[in-house]
């Protein structure tokens, strides 16, 4: 696999190609050189389009992916913030659960039942 164009590249990564053009207009992947007109990319562009759908996948965001990714941010700051958003959104998410099946099996939800709902999923 010496050169690619676009589409062989985002097929090879299963993307679409106008996300690899949008990781490039925000620099998370290096612009190509043109053949013919047309954007041709190595191995090495591949390997770093498969870290950035990595910590992209992750959740993190453009800024978060190119600071990590360009090595001015470690990782283990930004994975540990965004564990702590997860444990945050699971203990959201559960409290949503209780309350959805006692409605489900009451038909209501009073303020007391969500008092002891927050109580017991320790929200």
């Amino acid at each position: 696999m010496s050169s690619m164009r676009i589409g062989e590249l985002a097929a090879a990564a299963g993307v679409a190609p106008s996300l690899i053009r949008y990781y490039e207009t925000c620099g998370l992947i290096p612009a190509p050189p043109r053949a013919g007109g047309a954007r041709r990319y190595g191995r090495a562009a591949l390997e770093r389009l498969q870290q950035v759908l990595v910590v992209r996948r992750l959740g993190f965001s453009i800024a978060e992916a190119q600071a990590a990714l360009a090595g001015e941010r470690a990782l283990p700051p930004i994975a540990a913030a965004h564990v702590a958003a997860l444990d945050d959104e699971i203990r959201r998410l559960r409290v949503r659960r209780a309350l959805l099946r006692h409605a489900g099996y009451a038909g209501r939800i009073t303020p007391e039942r969500y008092a002891r709902v927050l109580a017991k999923v320790g929200a």
